[in-house]
């Protein structure tokens, strides 16, 4: 369970505004679908580029990141660094 992603984290390089997306929880495990939509519509609204980054396990050490300046390489950012660990 300590290497399955805990956050995404999704920062507009134009304006440096930031959304952080937590998968997993105190509480319960967020589905792919959930964190793929509100990545989406977050990206929408505030526009590419984008960074995209998400840390795994318990240490913010151990994380993945991509630059992603079109939707398509947004899906495949999150079907690689997320998608595998969740379904």
């Amino acid at each position: 369970m300590s290497n399955y992603p805990r956050t995404i984290t999704l920062i507009n390089k134009n304006t440096s505004k930031r959304r952080i997306i937590h998968l997993i929880t105190q509480t319960k495990e967020k589905s792919f679908k959930s964190a793929s939509a509100k990545c989406k519509a977050w990206v929408s609204n505030n526009g590419f580029p984008i960074v995209l980054k998400v840390c795994y396990g318990n240490s913010q050490k151990s994380s993945n990141e991509m630059d992603c300046n079109c939707i398509e390489e947004l899906r495949y950012g999150l079907q690689a660094f997320v998608k595998e660990y969740l379904e």
